[in-house]
């Protein structure tokens, strides 16, 4: 066994497309990765590495810039656009781009690439090993990266937020208002336009409309008279028997997202798991009722901010997952839900412009600053006694996966919480199912067909037959309709 092995024994299981046109180049880097213990799978042609990649699982790509037919810069381009990045520490399948020093202004313009590393020929054996190793997360990166990240970390600051944002059209046509309204001119910047006993006219309005404001925003404090009276409608509609199911499904979605900025704006205490208890009693019955699962992602869909829905979405989903696989203790369910709909709670301190970047946007220090959310989570919910040890297990777990490599401590299966492996599943289905900022046009059949191709084996195999169960029968009773 050679010295790298022995050192890093997971690059021995470690797969590598080359790709290069230059036959004595791809030789030498071929013989040295192989001395290494890399298992190394070689192309001379895009073409050819798109056939591979699409037909065999690799765990990292080093293409060469200047190829027949297409640039390595389009390969890398197509693979960002068929990977998911949801569970990779760099992307999907990190890539290190190779290139020679005439070319190296044309890697200037590459930041959309998000390239684990650029190297310049000729080149150096152990640059291109260590390259290699960093990209993989085999190896913490020994360069300026590194302390990015732990500036970030160390210097990271709660992101405050005073106000709540409601919707523009929730204020039209109300007689007076009872609360001061104001609007978002820049990220700290607020101005109010009406106060309390004023109405918003219908120019005003319009004007609005026009400019294209969805959101306008009230005082924290304020938020909560807000929050109290959705509450109290929500439970009177729950029980009307002459409002329409999809109606009240949409209302109670849009209560779900109030409660979830209450908690991330004024945290976590007694008031907001009252809250959200209360809600969930009343409103998660209600909002599984819809027999066709389509239906119901339509209602999550209509949404106005897309991290509060997946929320909603993943505890809903994760309470029909498990009453699929045979749970039936109300208090069990109880705890899956309030759990999973609080699973990223640990988000609430970063900026919303970070939280609403696509993931492929990202840089390596936001990637790592984003994936201590789970502890966060886990320390704003344990701030609170009556929260129960199996909610906390599911904040701090939900990242983790079925063969070990999730965050943030890379548990086995046999180590996570059987709830936590459950909203792992909901997690990762609404991420594909529910539209946000990385899958605009979401739908449920994509969502489970990324489940198949690229997650099969890092979820919870029960809970995601269940999974596949609950959206076959819809499937059917959707074409029986």
């Amino acid at each position: 066994m050679n010295s790298l092995v022995e050192k890093y024994p997971q690059v021995q299981d470690t797969r590598v497309i080359l790709v290069d046109n230059d036959p004595t180049v791809r030789k030498r880097m071929v013989e040295h990765l192989r001395q290494q213990g890399f298992q190394v799978f070689t192309c001379a042609d895009t073409d050819t590495a798109k056939k591979k990649i699409k037909q065999e699982d690799f765990d990292l790509l080093v293409t060469e810039m200047h190829l027949p037919n297409e640039s390595g810069i389009e390969l890398i381009r197509w693979v960002r656009r068929i990977f998911d990045t949801s569970y990779r520490r760099f992307m999907p399948l990190p890539c290190v781009m190779i290139t020679g020093f005439a070319h190296i202004f044309e890697t200037q313009d590459l930041s959309d690439l998000h390239l684990a590393e650029c190297l310049i020929k000729p080149l150096d054996e152990s640059e291109l090993t260590e390259a290699i190793l960093v990209a993989l997360g085999i190896k913490e990166p020994e360069s300026d990266e590194r302390d990015k990240v732990e500036d970030l970390k160390q210097n990271f600051k709660p992101h405050t937020r005073e106000y709540c944002k409601i919707l523009l059209s929730d204020m039209h046509n109300q007689p007076n208002l009872v609360l001061d309204i104001y609007v978002q001119l820049s990220s700290e910047k607020f101005v109010r336009i009406a106060k309390r006993g004023d109405k918003l006219n219908e120019i005003q309005f319009h004007r609005f409309m026009d400019k294209g404001i969805q959101f306008l925003y009230v005082k924290k404090d304020d938020f909560r008279d807000i929050l109290a009276l959705n509450m109290r409608l929500s439970k009177a509609v729950t029980s009307a028997s002459n409002i329409e199911l999809i109606k009240k499904q949409k209302f109670l979605a849009k209560t779900g997202e109030l409660i979830l900025e209450n908690a991330f704006v004024n945290g976590i205490n007694q008031e907001t798991f009252d809250n959200a208890k209360e809600y969930l009693c009343n409103s998660i019955a209600t909002l599984m009722q819809q027999d066709d699962t389509f239906d119901l992602l339509q209602v999550l869909n209509d949404h106005n901010n897309s991290l509060y829905a997946h929320s909603l979405g993943v505890s809903i989903y994760s309470v029909m997952i498990a009453q699929k696989m045979g749970w039936s203790s109300g208090t069990n369910l109880f705890k899956l839900s309030f759990g999973a709909l609080m699973h990223d709670i640990g988000k609430k301190d970063f900026d919303p412009e970070l939280i609403e970047k696509p993931k492929s946007n990202l840089t390596f220090a936001e990637k790592e600053l984003l994936e201590t959310h789970p502890e966060r989570g886990r320390e704003v919910l344990s701030s609170l006694k009556a929260v129960p040890s199996e909610v906390l297990a599911i904040a701090h777990e939900h990242h983790e996966n079925h063969i070990g490599q999730g965050y943030p401590r890379r548990l086995k299966s046999s180590r996570i919480s059987p709830m936590a492996r459950i909203v792992n599943v909901a997690d990762e289905f609404c991420y594909f199912a529910i539209k946000n900022p990385d899958y605009p046009d979401a739908d449920a059949g994509k969502a489970i067909y990324m489940l198949n191709q690229y997650k099969e084996n890092l979820l919870d195999p029960d809970a995601l037959a269940a999974l596949r169960m609950i959206v076959e029968e819809s499937k059917k009773m959707k074409k029986g309709a």
